[in-house]
């Protein structure tokens, strides 16, 4: 099985709109998902994810040692639990169709404790291939 894409922003505003661009050539939440930091992205929803038919799926998790991340798309379901003490463990586990390694696992928390985003996507045969997922991200990045 391919590995998801991931890719990591030094602003949320930047991951938003990423998720945005990527939604727009088709790929939905069952495929993308998004962390950010910080409670400006989190108002009106508390420690579960929200979701709808129609909604997209969202909720927020309070990390200690980190504050509180906004979790958007596949990553909410199931609904991540708060990690204990090893922030390490609990971001592979939720990133493990992405199989990221240790040192991007440490980008991965430095990017979030300094307040950016990761937006990551799982493949999708129906929607082009991963070069295309990359240069939507890419396009973000820049």
């Amino acid at each position: 099985m391919p590995r998801a894409t991931i890719q990591l922003y030094d602003r949320p505003d930047d991951a938003r709109r990423a998720v945005e661009d990527l939604h727009a050539v088709g790929l939905g939440d069952v495929n993308v998902a998004s962390l950010t930091m910080g409670a400006d992205g989190c108002s009106g929803v508390d420690e579960e994810a929200g979701s709808g038919d129609n909604g997209p799926r969202l909720g927020r998790v309070l990390i200690p040692d980190l504050g509180p991340v906004f979790v958007t798309g596949w990553l909410t379901d199931p609904f991540p639990s708060a990690p204990g003490s090893d922030l390490r463990a609990w971001l592979s586990q939720l990133l493990e169709a992405a199989r990221p390694t240790d040192a991007k696992i440490e980008l991965i928390i430095t990017t979030l404790r300094r307040g950016g985003g990761v937006v990551t996507v799982r493949p999708d045969d129906r929607v082009g291939s991963p070069p295309t997922v990359e240069e939507v991200l890419e396009g973000r990045n820049s």
